[in-house]
């Protein structure tokens, strides 16, 4: 890709966020350049409702706000660290577990487990 075409992706991107996100232009670029240095993860976008997924736990746990977040949330993600789980989709970027829906999670905390590493 030259620089021209990586140009032209990126303001189609930036549209593409503006439009499905509502933001404005300067918090599209700010977000667009925080996944392309790896700050932030998008959600796997093969992640369907059913779909099979264990829990991001070095992810969830490295966020400063871990510590004060409520104890029972903190035993559930430490506690479930290798289990997998059914997603079941409540909006385009959350979901439940059919197996325990108390919890709700952001589709980028969860891991898409492949049948053949179940």
């Amino acid at each position: 890709m030259n620089r021209q075409q990586k140009r032209e992706y990126r303001k189609a991107y930036v549209r593409k966020m503006k439009k499905q996100f509502g933001l404005n232009t300067q918090q599209a670029k700010e977000l667009l350049a925080a996944i392309e240095s790896g700050k932030i993860k998008l959600p796997d976008p093969d992640l369907a409702d059913g779909s099979r997924v264990r829990l991001d736990v070095e992810r969830i746990t490295s966020r400063k706000a871990y510590p004060e977040m409520q104890q029972a949330y903190r035993d559930f993600v430490e506690r479930n660290a290798s289990t997998t789980f059914t997603a079941r989709l409540d909006r385009t970027y959350v979901a439940h577990f059919e197996e325990d829906p108390t919890w709700q999670f952001w589709t980028g905390d969860l891991i898409l487990v492949k049948e053949d590493e179940e």
